[in-house]
C-alpha cells in the first residue's frame, strides 16, 4: 500500500482535471523510449477522445454496462474471469488430497506433494514475467493457456482411470506430475495475464464497474462449483475432469472467435476494435502533431 504513493497519476485523469503540462510530463515519465513524436500523438488523441465522450457520454452506471454498446465486452469479462474457475484450478487446488487419494497415496505423503504444488505456480510467475506477459499477445495467451490445460487434464484423467491406486507407482508418480504440469501452466498462462485482460476490454468509465461486476460472478461460479465438486468427486470420481476440458475447449474457441486483441492498444484502438466511435484515427493524428508538446519542459515524476 506504501508504494502506490509513488505510482504517477493516470494521463487521461490529468487531462479530464485540466493538468495538460502534467499530464504529459507523466507520459513522458512512462514513454521516454518511444520519443516525442509519439508523446505528441499520444496526447494529442487522449485530449480529442475525453473531449468527445466529455459531450457525449452521461455519468456511467452499472446499467450501461447492459446496453448495445457495452454488452459484448460485459459478457467476455464475465467469461474470462469465470473461466479461470472452470478451467479447474480452484478445484485442483482445494481437492488435492482427493486427487492423490485417486492415484493411490496417503497419509504424509499427500501433505508432502500439497506443499511442493505451491512451488509450480511461483515459477510459472516467474517465468511469465520475463517470458509471457506483454511479450506475447493477449488473445494467443489465453488460447493457448486454455488448450494446454485441457491436454494435462485429459492426461491426467487416463491416468486417474487406469492406475486408481498405488499398485503401478510409475502411473500414480505421472498422475502427480500432470497435477504439478497443471499448476505450472495455469500460473504461467493466467496469473498475470487474466486480470490485465479484463481490465484493457472496459473503457476507462466503466472499468471499475466491469471489474466489479466480473468479479462478483466469478465469487457466486466459485460457490456453486466448489460445493458441486464434492458431490461429484464422491460419485463419479476422474469423470469429473471432463467437465473441466470441455471448459477449457469452450473457452479456447470463444476467445478465438469473439476476443478482439487488445495488447499494446490504447483505450481508443481497443474501443474501435469493439466497434464503438472515436474522436479521432491516431495514424491521421500523427500526421500533423509534430511538435504539439515540445514546448513543454522535461520534468521528473508527477505524483500530486
Amino acid at each position: 500500500m506504501a508504494l502506490t504513493f509513488a505510482l504517477p497519476y493516470s494521463p487521461r485523469w490529468l487531462i479530464q482535471h485540466e493538468r495538460h503540462e502534467d499530464a504529459i510530463k507523466v507520459l513522458r515519465y512512462l514513454h521516454v523510449h518511444r520519443g516525442e513524436e509519439w508523446i505528441a500523438t499520444e496526447y494529442t488523441t487522449m485530449q480529442s477522445q475525453i473531449a468527445f465522450e466529455s459531450e457525449t457520454r452521461r455519468r456511467s452506471s452499472y446499467r450501461e454496462l447492459f446496453t448495445k454498446q457495452y454488452i459484448r465486452r460485459t459478457l467476455l469479462g464475465c467469461l474470462i474471469v469465470n473461466m479461470t474457475k472452470l478451467s479447474g484450478s480452484n478445484i485442483i487446488q482445494s481437492y488435492q488430497s482427493v486427487m492423490y487419494n485417486a492415484l493411490g497415496f496417503e497419509g504424509q505423503t499427500v501433505l508432502l506433494i500439497t506443499g511442493l504444488y505451491g512451488f509450480m505456480a511461483v515459477i510459472g510467475q516467474i517465468l511469465s514475467l520475463f517470458t509471457l506477459s506483454d511479450f506475447w499477445p493477449r488473445k494467443r495467451t489465453v488460447i493457448t493457456g486454455h488448450t494446454v490445460l485441457a491436454a494435462c487434464l485429459g492426461v491426467l484423467t487416463a491416468l486417474s482411470k487406469f492406475y486408481p491406486d498405488s499398485h503401478n507407482p510409475d502411473g500414480s508418480r505421472a498422475g502427480v506430475a500432470l497435477i504439478f504440469l497443471y499448476a505450472f501452466f495455469y500460473s504461467y498462462f493466467f496469473n498475470t495475464v487474466n486480470w490485465v485482460l479484463v481490465a484493457e476490454i472496459f473503457p476507462l468509465h466503466l472499468r471499475a464497474r466491469g471489474n466489479g461486476f466480473a468479479v462478483f460472478t466469478q465469487a457466486v461460479t466459485a460457490i456453486w462449483l466448489t460445493y458441486c465438486a464434492s458431490i461429484a468427486f464422491d460419485n463419479i470420481s476422474w469423470k469429473f475432469y471432463f467437465v473441466f476440458i470441455a471448459c477449457n475447449i469452450f473457452a479456447a474457441t470463444a476467445y478465438w472467435l469473439f476476443l478482439p486483441e487488445t495488447n499494446q492498444m490504447t483505450l481508443e484502438q481497443v474501443a474501435a476494435a469493439f466497434g464503438d466511435e472515436v474522436a479521432v484515427d491516431k495514424k491521421e493524428v500523427s500526421k500533423g502533431s509534430g511538435g504539439t508538446v515540445a514546448h513543454v519542459e522535461h520534468v521528473g515524476q508527477v505524483r500530486e
